[in-house]
């Protein structure tokens, strides 16, 4: 049997999260065949990737213009 821990996405990119590598550590020194995968890091490099955020840049454009026009109203 394999065994697969997943870290989830949105913890801090800059500090791991260390309990997810010393479980997989402990599982396989134990005879565990173990994987361990890093989803925050793959949602972050998504995340700041030139294509997605050139994919925001319209429909922020356009909140920013209803968030001005709005200020404007009395």
């Amino acid at each position: 049997m394999k065994t697969l821990l997943i870290f989830p996405p949105q913890w801090i990119p800059y500090q791991p999260y260390l309990s997810l590598p010393s479980l997989t550590a402990y599982l396989k020194e134990h005879g565990v065949d173990t994987v361990q995968y890093d989803f925050n890091l793959e949602a972050y490099k998504v995340f700041f990737s030139e294509e997605y955020l050139r994919s925001l840049k319209s429909g922020l454009n356009a909140e920013f213009k209803r968030l001005d026009s709005s200020r404007s109203l009395p």
